[in-house]
């Protein structure tokens, strides 16, 4: 049985990997780069499945956020923000920087609010939540968009729509959905 030796190191996919010599030397690098592509697949495997728990415990964080936001319970409603989180209102140009900034703000409005989810979809470090935000028992079609660093919120830009009645001209192409 002839001997495999070690000639070198070289560098592979930024992990060191040896380069062989002797009559076995084909087979056994081979083996190698294919143990070092598998643990490289393997870390693949891994983050995805690390992004999948990270997804399931934004989605549970953004249900109780809504859920609180609902109840009015501020301090359960902030905790999925950063501190030093920002929060924009383009159509009022306003920017409300840090969490506790954030829920001073939302917590001194006067009127009473309801919040209906609509759907929420997103993945990674940005998720979207439609819903309907009511004050005083108007509603408003609201649109979230935040921005993840983490599990936490870093950034949110909240857009209002109110309703309005829809033209009799497209009656034919379109469906009642507020039936």
């Amino acid at each position: 049985m002839a001997a495999i030796s070690h000639r070198t190191i070289r560098q592979v996919d930024g992990g060191r990997v040896p380069t062989l010599v002797g009559p076995r030397a084909t087979a056994a690098s081979h083996l190698i780069f294919c143990q070092v592509e598998g643990l490289r697949m393997n870390d693949q495997h891994k983050k995805h499945q690390d992004s999948g728990a990270l997804d399931r415990e934004i989605r549970a964080a953004l249900d109780q956020h809504w859920a609180a936001s609902d109840a009015s319970d501020f301090e359960t409603e902030h905790l999925i923000y950063r501190d030093d989180a920002v929060l924009d209102y383009p159509q009022s140009g306003e920017r409300t920087r840090g969490r506790r900034n954030i829920q001073g703000q939302r917590a001194s409005q006067p009127s009473k609010k309801r919040f209906t989810v609509q759907r929420i979809i997103g993945g990674g470090n940005l998720w979207v939540t439609e819903l309907i935000l009511t004050y005083d028992g108007k509603p408003s079609y609201t649109v979230s968009i935040m921005e993840f660093e983490g599990d936490k919120v870093s950034h949110e830009t909240q857009y209002f729509a109110d309703p309005f009645p829809a033209p009799a001209f497209r009656a034919q192409w379109v469906e009642r959905t507020d039936t």
